[in-house]
């Protein structure tokens, strides 16, 4: 009705300009506008969708819910727009990677609860379901054809996450108190933290010298250490799940001497994650930064920007409870967004 109105308008007003450059303008906003408005009607539905399956997960659990946002998640990215498609090269690769990491986590989770929880209620599965698509979605969108990231920012970042992520989970106490894994290595494998700072720093120091920008720098070393901090989480919770029977004694000493065997090794294994949930906090922080600075800066991006990073760190505010680090978080996404949004608006007058 009204759509189709408006298109006759606006050829009748096409028909009625004479000067061949100015009808090209014409019909170029013309087109513009259309594309706006249909971008913006699948953009609110997708929202829309993505709500009404997190609206599901108290009632079924997250397990079902986060399948199906995760395959909308891959359709959207094989679409023009925001999150697609991926960018040649090396855009693959930290595409993969990441979502090879979201799903471990979500095998974990599958794991940990067996078929008889793929539909079990599950309040607390909201807050997950909500950091396991955030950074998918982070991850889609920084490698879309449309980000300013860089391939050398790309591929450097994504060697040193994979490398800062396995040595970095090896030098840490396993599973919060027990033996670090590096610890059979030559001096107890202490050498190897030399390697979780020095993997990061040489990631940027080659970005910088490659590029001679200060933003590829940095996105290099965001993009490390997002693939590092969720490297180390799938694998801490990984390890947690697969192998049950390792988890140290951390709560047993204060739990009453009636407690099952079951709660124990339960309460164990909670105690045990909490460091590794931590890093998925980290991780998710560090995808939304990267996020912002890959986007093309723009005029409206200012207030998307800052509702982001107020929104998901109080989301990491209920998992991991570190208010410190959550602050300083949301500070620096938002100087990020301010300082890129003004850079932009200045650019565009």
């Amino acid at each position: 009705g009204s759509q189709r109105a408006w298109g006759e308008a606006m050829c009748a007003e096409l028909a009625a300009i004479g000067d061949p450059a100015e009808r090209r303008r014409f019909a170029l906003g013309c087109a513009g506008a259309a594309l706006r408005q249909r971008t913006l009607a699948r953009s609110a539905g997708t929202l829309a969708c993505a709500a009404a399956l997190v609206a599901l997960v108290p009632s079924i659990g997250p397990t079902v819910p986060l399948m199906l946002i995760l395959g909308l998640l891959l359709a959207l990215g094989r679409r023009p727009g925001h999150l697609g498609p991926c960018r040649p090269g090396a855009a693959h690769g930290v595409r993969a990677t990441g979502w090879a990491l979201v799903l471990g986590l979500l095998a974990t989770q599958v794991v940990d609860g067996g078929v008889h929880g793929l539909l079990h209620p599950a309040h607390a599965g909201v807050v997950w379901t909500l950091a396991l698509a955030g950074l998918a979605t982070a991850f889609t969108a920084a490698t879309a054809r449309a980000t300013r990231i860089g391939e050398s920012a790309l591929a450097t970042g994504l060697c040193a996450g994979l490398v800062t992520g396995a040595v970095g989970f090896a030098v840490l106490p396993y599973e919060r108190i027990g033996t670090p894994l590096a610890d059979s290595l030559p001096w107890h494998g202490q050498w190897l933290v030399g390697v979780v700072f020095a993997a990061p720093a040489l990631s940027a120091l080659i970005t910088a010298a490659r590029t001679r920008s200060s933003d590829q720098t940095v996105m290099a070393a965001a993009s490390a250490g997002t693939l590092a901090a969720l490297t180390v989480a799938l694998l801490g919770l990984g390890s947690i799940v697969l192998f049950p029977h390792s988890v140290p004694d951390i709560v047993g000493p204060v739990m009453s001497p009636g407690t099952s065997a079951a709660a124990r090794q339960a309460a164990n294994a909670t105690e045990a994650s909490d460091p590794y949930a931590g890093f998925l906090v980290f991780g998710g922080l560090l995808a939304l930064l990267l996020w912002a600075l890959a986007r093309p800066p723009g005029k409206a991006d200012l207030k998307l920007l800052l509702l982001t990073g107020l929104t998901v760190p109080a989301v990491a505010l209920a998992l991991a409870g570190n208010a410190g680090t959550i602050a300083l978080a949301t500070a620096a996404v938002a100087l990020v967004a301010a300082v890129r949004t003004r850079r932009g608006a200045a650019a565009t007058t």
